[in-house]
């Protein structure tokens, strides 16, 4: 770990500032975040009061990004919710399940986070002008807590998320590159392969023999894929699909 923790601190101070535009702050907050055993760094702006997330910005692997889009993830964010309603900061093992205080993890959100290979979160938030909104910045660890999460360690996360929070809540980040909007709509593969199905004109019953599935299964894909499309029957869903691009005919 680099230094005294004044000169840590004072080292990422004048990296900051030396910035020219909010793209080379997020770099700079990646790469110091990375110094201290991060594996990714997440940047989010969240709704108060619902804890949905308006815009992230991250260096998640595009596979975890994908399921967490592609399953939902999104609307049951737990992390997002805690910075929505709870400003404390977190330190969580993912590993150890969701414990928080009334959050209910029935989207298995804690075992998404643990199977994508996180084993030490530390979030820290701040409130936006308006106070309608929240900005959260997120860091996530492949190591164990027992390796990143010393006093001082923890100590440094935490102390790095709060010098950034300002400069995201002032300008945000939002670049092209790491960015994924909070409307982007992906179905999951089996959702899609369910809907090529119908777009061929089969029926449930056809389908769940041909996928190997239950009918139940059939229309729990179904109706998940009208939610994500915003679709209010199922043919809508297919034609939405398709016009996105989402399957092909």
């Amino acid at each position: 770990m680099p230094g005294s923790n004044g000169d840590f601190l004072k080292t990422f101070v004048y990296r900051l500032a030396e910035c020219s535009c909010s793209e080379q702050r997020w770099a700079v907050m990646k790469e110091t975040l990375g110094d201290l055993g991060a594996s990714s760094v997440i940047a989010a702006k969240v709704q108060k009061s619902s804890g949905i997330i308006d815009w992230m910005q991250s260096s998640l692997p595009e596979t975890v990004i994908f399921d967490y889009l592609s399953e939902g993830f999104m609307n049951h964010d737990l992390i997002a919710r805690h910075a929505a309603s709870k400003p404390r900061d977190l330190v969580w093992r993912p590993r150890d399940g969701w414990n928080a205080e009334g959050e209910n993890d029935s989207a298995g959100f804690a075992g998404f986070v643990a199977e994508s290979g996180f084993q030490s979160i530390v979030s820290s938030s701040i409130s936006d002008s308006s106070g309608y909104s929240r900005y959260a910045i997120t860091y996530c660890s492949e190591y164990s807590s027992n390796r990143v999460l010393s006093d001082e360690g923890k100590a440094r996360i935490l102390q790095s998320c709060k010098i950034f929070l300002p400069w995201l809540s002032w300008q945000g980040i939002k670049s092209a590159k790491d960015f994924t909007h909070a409307n982007k709509r992906t179905l999951s593969p089996r959702e899609r392969d369910v809907l090529c199905y119908l777009a061929s004109g089969l029926q449930n019953g056809q389908i769940s023999g041909a996928l190997g599935i239950s009918d139940t299964m059939v229309s729990k894909h179904i109706f998940h894929a009208r939610e994500k499309l915003g679709a209010q029957t199922a043919a809508q869903a297919v034609a939405i699909a398709i016009r996105e691009g989402q399957i092909n005919l």
